[in-house]
């Protein structure tokens, strides 16, 4: 008997969760990107993604380099970046630390990217310099950018943090 009320409870109660949402302003959900990484992967929604260009003076606010999805990824080793079939028609592009690589892609998968992008701190001139730049490089962000050529209007903004691991 108990058994059953629960169950009536239950349902009652996400008959009223779905009315009540019905009259909310909910945004869709964004499109997903995911990062792969020898067997590790992480995904994540967009910083900023309306589906049409993103104002000018809200892009900014979205190439974010704090509080963003981590993955690890192996000195020397390599990693690939899979997209919503969505951005992939219109197109998309990856900045490594702000730098672009200047290519678009229109498929759901990049080429493999080698780990290349963290510094040899074997060449500083002493252990305290070596030490210092081996810690400002533990870490890149990695942005996906959706737009469909490099002069034109960006529709989303992915973000990663690469964070070094070794071999």
């Amino acid at each position: 008997m108990k058994t059953r009320r629960r169950a009536a409870a239950l349902a009652g109660v996400a008959v009223l969760g779905a009315v009540a949402l019905t009259g909310c302003d909910i945004d869709k959900p964004t499109p997903i990107v995911t990062m792969v990484s020898g067997d590790t992967s992480a995904h994540t929604e967009a910083e900023c993604y309306a589906g049409k260009e993103v104002p000018a003076d809200k892009l900014e606010s979205c190439i974010k380099t704090e509080d963003l999805t981590k993955i690890s990824a192996t000195v020397g080793g390599s990693y690939r970046i899979g997209v919503d079939k969505k951005i992939a028609d219109h197109g998309w592009t990856v900045l490594i630390d702000g730098k672009p690589i200047n290519a678009i892609f229109h498929s759901t998968y990049g080429p493999q990217l080698p780990v290349q992008y963290f510094q040899d701190t074997g060449s500083a001139d002493n252990a305290a310099e070596a030490a210092q730049a081996a810690e400002a490089d533990k870490s890149v962000v990695v942005h996906v950018i959706e737009q469909s050529s490099t002069s034109a209007p960006i529709k989303g903004v992915w973000a990663f943090k690469v964070e070094k691991k070794q071999p």
